[in-house]
């Protein structure tokens, strides 16, 4: 499997979390979109370079925040035209703003994990691929630490 971003912003989160788990990572740039063949709207495509592998191999896109999710779909578009097996999304917050778990679900995202900080009952109830990790006891613990003046530290190592 190959940890995957789709911004240059995220490039360190996701080449420290790809090197916690061993596995390799690859950077999506999309950039605007570009007329491919002339004449209007519908043959502008966005542009998009692939640095990393990720034929014939799982992929998993990694975020912090998930709203309009317009680029998560995208980049999950790319991997698989760049012959990705199957693409997996994970983000720490499920924000998931106007018609953005719809466009995931209509997307070749294969399966979509956020933390339950948000909740997502009500959601998880309409969109089949959308799943939650309970982080309630990381949280618990943090508590329990700051309360005994305990360092937090161990808490962000895997």
């Amino acid at each position: 499997a190959v940890v995957s971003t789709q911004s240059t912003g995220g490039t360190k989160r996701v080449a420290n979390f790809s090197e916690s788990l061993g596995m390799q990572f690859a950077i999506v740039h999309i950039g605007e979109a570009v007329d491919n063949a002339g004449g209007g709207n519908e043959n502008r495509y966005p542009a998009a370079s692939l640095v990393g592998n990720v034929k014939d191999r799982d992929c998993i896109i990694y975020d912090d925040i998930a709203d309009t999710c317009v680029s998560i779909v995208k980049t999950a578009e790319f991997l698989k035209q760049q012959g990705a097996k199957r693409v997996f999304c994970m983000a720490t917050h499920g924000l998931f703003s106007r018609e953005s778990l719809q466009m995931c679900e209509d997307s070749p995202i294969d399966q979509f994990v956020v933390t339950d900080t948000i909740d997502q009952h009500e959601n998880m109830e309409h969109y089949p691929k959308l799943h939650t990790v309970d982080v309630s006891h990381l949280f618990a613990e943090a508590i329990r630490r700051v309360h005994n003046n305990e360092p937090l530290l161990k808490l962000f190592k895997l």
